[in-house]
């Protein structure tokens, strides 16, 4: 999530929540964006979601922010192994695309396969 924030913020303005909000906070700091404790506030005032958790946490993630989602936004989820029909269940207003972003995207060398699908 990170890698992606950094990356984003060379051309965007970047909004960063974290379970640990001193994590994002110091991310924020240096990348110039700016931060939320809660997340329904992060996503309420976002156009592009990175959901950059883990597959565990999915469940609980979706059930504080579900509500948040809007159907004119989009969630670019870089979730292992975590299909969009699962994630179109805990998310149906938003647009999903799978993302599978590699290491090397740190150092700004990655590559990122993308996945979009229709909703239905």
């Amino acid at each position: 999530g990170s890698a992606l924030a950094r990356h984003f913020s060379k051309k965007h303005s970047v909004i960063l929540c974290d379970r640990t909000y001193t994590k994002s906070a110091a991310l924020a700091k240096e990348l110039g964006g700016e931060v939320y404790s809660r997340q329904t506030d992060a996503i309420e005032k976002a156009d592009l979601i990175i959901l950059a958790i883990k597959p565990k946490d999915l469940k609980l993630v979706a059930k504080e922010t579900g509500a948040a989602f809007r159907s004119n936004q989009i969630v670019v989820s870089v979730l292992a192994g975590t299909p969009v029909k699962l994630l179109r269940q805990y998310f149906p207003q938003p647009e999903i695309i799978r993302a599978m972003p590699n290491l090397a995207l740190i150092c700004g060398e990655g590559v990122i396969g993308f996945v979009d699908t229709p909703k239905l």
